[in-house]
């Protein structure tokens, strides 16, 4: 089995003679890698195309005390030329895209001999810089993700894979031998089961007795790989793990799935329950999971995970359940739930746009107006005193957040303006507020309190709103709930100004966010990972609502996002 013509080597090995720099990408991988050793207890380690060995010495660095061997495999360098033994764990870094296109099939089948257990592979999708003696670019193949991705699903069984600018990267382990059992496209759809469908009917009544309108179920339906449609509910009942590629089924279960999916998968002894979760995990956001006799049960949401993020309460839950009760003693009033209406909720962030689009924010109430609409102007977080100062009193303000940071944020009381005030808020904002303020109190809903709140404090579902993690992505549904389906955003910038320092629309009583540089489609955006999470989140609850119009006003990432999405320059 050829896998590199001896023309070719020599190309490699004077170009490595030639440039210290070429084959030294490795380091660059060397936190992943070793998070993923140290994370699997790996033993054996073979670094495949190592070139000069950076990846080696970097994790040596790492970790000096390391109790696991890292072997070097390299065709063009003479002394690690040797044919490889097989490894835990296999990494591939910059390799593949170098390989002569006749030798690409020999050589992912090779990789598959080798990794015992699992394969990281890292894959550039541009030409390179460097150039062969010869003249031809390094990169002897430059194809799209999802030409890779079929080649390396053809050997392997693929764990996870990210795709940026210029490269993709992923986790992979290799197909058993024999082959696993897959199944072809059926040719239509089976005929749903009695059994199923009063399934699917106590499914339904289950999940709206605790539902806001927003996450209502209306809709469910099985997916099969054939014929499927989009509903809020999609089963995948024993059936991705017959798929060949596995997270390829899961992607398109998540573009059909507008609110949740059920997935039950049996086990078998080459994936197991680990396996299996981490490669769900990273499209669905996990409610319930539980194996019973071999069967994986798994309920859940389609969400998009950024790197490096973890969402955990800003206050204990506990704690947050103490606020609750003190509230619903406190506050006797609640939001109004109506039917749908044409009006138009203008809601006013506090994102570093809201400077810029103030004048349009002001021109909208006003053609509102003139329209004969009656617009309900929301501020939230901070931008309730920053409208005032613009002399627009908001119809209504919005909190969400438990910290106490939050009353800083009010100088005092507007008569004019009703306070929509969750109930997991701080004593102090309603303290700030005081006894002559108008307060209308609703529920955040969260899995740990969602069901007291029905059962124990008998608050009433419709108050119990969704959404997601910031108040503006709350709002939305918030509104949804009192019959609102237009809305207008302004200051949902998801980004930030000013290469970072500009962080808010003005002053802001909480921490500084850190910095991370974030590419969207031909622009660069300042912005933070869990304003990344913001971003992909509204993204998500906009798949939540089919009668919702949206209209985002500024300039920031995620307003950029969205003139991606669509297509054009309007967001």
């Amino acid at each position: 089995m050829s896998m590199i013509s001896e023309a070719y080597r020599e190309q490699n090995r004077l170009l490595h003679e030639e440039r210290d720099d070429y084959g030294r990408s490795g380091a660059m991988w060397a936190p992943y890698v070793s998070h993923l050793i140290n994370d699997e207890h790996y033993k054996t380690v073979l670094d495949y195309g190592c070139g000069k060995g950076t990846l080696a010495l970097a994790i040596a660095e790492m970790s000096p005390m390391r109790q696991y061997q890292i072997r070097e495999y390299d065709p063009a360098i003479a002394d690690k030329a040797a044919p490889p033994e097989p490894a835990d764990l296999v990494v591939c870094t910059d390799v593949l895209e170098h390989i002569e296109p006749e030798h690409l099939e020999s050589v992912i089948a090779d990789l598959r001999r080798l990794s015992k257990k699992r394969l990281f592979f890292n894959i550039a999708t541009r030409p390179a810089i460097k150039t062969l003696p010869d003249g031809r670019n390094a990169h002897l193949i430059i194809e799209e993700p999802d030409w890779w991705r079929a080649k390396i699903a053809s050997h392997f069984h693929i764990l996870t894979w990210i795709t940026r600018q210029g490269l993709v990267y992923g986790e992979a382990t290799p197909k058993s031998q024999p082959m696993l059992n897959t199944v072809a496209k059926a040719a239509k759809r089976r005929d749903l089961t009695p059994e199923w469908s009063q399934r699917f009917i106590e499914t339904k009544a289950l999940i709206n007795r605790y539902s806001d309108l927003f996450s209502k179920v209306e809709t469910i339906r099985m997916w099969e790989a054939c014929e499927d449609e989009p509903a809020d509910i999609q089963v995948a009942c024993n059936i991705i793990e017959y798929m060949p590629d596995p997270d390829a089924a899961l992607f398109e279960i998540t573009k059909l799935a507008r609110k949740g999916v059920v997935i039950t998968i049996q086990l078998d002894e080459v994936r197991n329950e680990k396996w299996w979760r981490r490669l769900i995990e990273q499209r669905f956001q996990i409610a319930h999971w539980a194996v019973e006799e071999g069967h994986i049960i798994m309920v859940g949401g389609p969400t998009i995970k950024v790197g490096g993020t973890v969402f955990v309460g800003v206050v204990d839950s506990d704690i947050r359940w103490e606020y609750v009760e003190a509230a619903v003693k406190r506050i006797k009033r609640r939001i109004h739930i109506e039917p749908a209406h044409g009006h138009r909720a203008i809601l006013a962030c506090y994102g570093p746009s809201l400077n810029d689009t103030i004048g349009v924010l002001r021109s909208e109430i006003d053609d509102c107006w003139k329209d004969g609409k009656r617009p309900a102007v929301v501020s939230m977080s901070a931008s309730h005193d920053f409208l005032l100062d613009y002399d627009i009193i908001p119809n209504y303000h919005v909190e969400c957040d438990p910290r106490p940071h939050k009353a800083k944020h009010i100088k005092e009381a507007n008569p004019f303006v009703k306070y929509l005030i969750a109930s997991c808020v701080h004593p102090v904002v309603f303290d700030k507020l005081g006894p002559k303020a108008h307060i209308e109190l609703w529920h955040a809903s969260t899995n740990e309190h969602t069901a007291r709140l029905v059962d124990e404090l008998r608050e009433k579902p419709e108050h119990i709103i969704s959404g997601g993690g910031s108040v503006g992505l709350k709002a939305i549904p918030l509104f949804y709930a009192m019959g609102y389906r237009k809305f207008s955003i302004y200051g949902m910038d998801c980004s930030f100004a000013d290469d970072g320092a500009t962080q808010h629309a003005g002053a802001h009583a909480g921490k500084r966010q850190d910095v991370v540089w974030v590419p969207v489609g031909d622009r660069v955006f300042a912005s933070s990972r869990v304003l990344c999470n913001y971003a992909t989140q509204f993204f998500e609850y906009m798949q939540k609502g089919l009668d919702v119009e949206v209209h985002l006003y500024g300039d920031g990432m995620l307003q950029h996002m969205c003139r991606l999405h669509a297509g054009g320059d309007n967001a």
